[in-house]
């Protein structure tokens, strides 16, 4: 009977050892993957919050470039092509917006379009107002009361393109024309897919465009009414904000198995 208690004393903690290791070794690797997943989830959420705070100043700094032309052109008579150029290049901000572009899309009524196209002519002597046909090919405005095509660009050489066109021709941007003329300040359109309204065959881009109503010459309009008939035009210009986050977002590691 001693004997039988010396062996169990003596050799029963030595039988389970491989067993502790391997229970030590299991809660290690538990351990090392929940520690994996909270710094993984750690600097996921630093990441969020620094793409949150991007997106914030770059859309402040897009509003506030497109306030200050929007005061450029209520405080003079008259703004050439050469003029708005020269003053959209000089609006420098700490931050940039990724792809910065400013458009000026004034408000010609159906009696001043051949005035207005003639005068375009001058500077861009294929000028005319169009809009696109359903599968997006391009063709002559329809018939309205007024129109809103892209007259000054700032902008990438690439999407001249876009002179000429009436931005109410389409739903989206029609939109957002409307509802910055009722409330008189800036408004973001729905998400829009801008490329092909660019460069036929460009990759897609996803962006906002910002309006921002221009006003005649005069104190601020104080009712719809008023800011309908006062209307001068518009500012705008897109906003990339699936740029800003792809680039922190497509280098996150991979996400720790368990």
């Amino acid at each position: 009977m001693k004997l039988r208690r010396d062996f169990f004393r003596h050799s029963f903690p030595v039988a389970l050892l491989p067993i502790l290791v391997l229970a030590g070794m299991v809660s290690l690797v538990v351990y090392d993957c929940r520690n994996g997943k909270e710094t993984w989830q750690r600097d996921l959420d630093g990441r969020v919050r620094e793409r949150i705070e991007a997106l914030r100043l770059a859309h402040a700094v897009a509003l506030a470039k497109q306030t200050t032309v929007k005061g450029f052109f209520e405080a003079s008579e008259e703004v050439t092509e050469a003029e708005f150029i020269t003053f959209a290049q000089n609006l420098n901000y700490p931050i940039q917006p990724i792809h910065d572009a400013l458009a000026w899309t004034p408000r010609v009524r159906a009696a001043e379009q051949a005035a207005f196209e003639a005068q375009q002519r001058r500077s861009h002597p294929d000028f005319d107002i169009w809009e696109r046909e359903p599968d997006g090919r391009r063709r002559a405005v329809s018939e309205r009361d007024e129109y809103f095509p892209v007259a000054y660009l700032w902008i990438d050489q690439s999407e001249q393109a876009l002179r000429g066109w009436d931005i109410a021709s389409e739903p989206i941007r029609r939109k957002a024309l409307e509802q910055a003329v009722v409330s008189g300040r800036p408004v973001m359109t729905d998400p829009l897919q801008l490329a092909p309204d660019v460069i036929e065959g460009a990759p897609l881009a996803w962006a906002y465009l910002i309006v921002t109503p221009v006003y005649s010459k005069g104190p601020p309009p104080q009712t719809a009414e008023e800011r309908r008939e006062r209307l001068a035009g518009f500012v705008d210009g897109p906003f990339y904000y699936g740029q800003i986050l792809e680039g922190q977002l497509v280098s996150m590691p991979p996400y720790p198995l368990s």
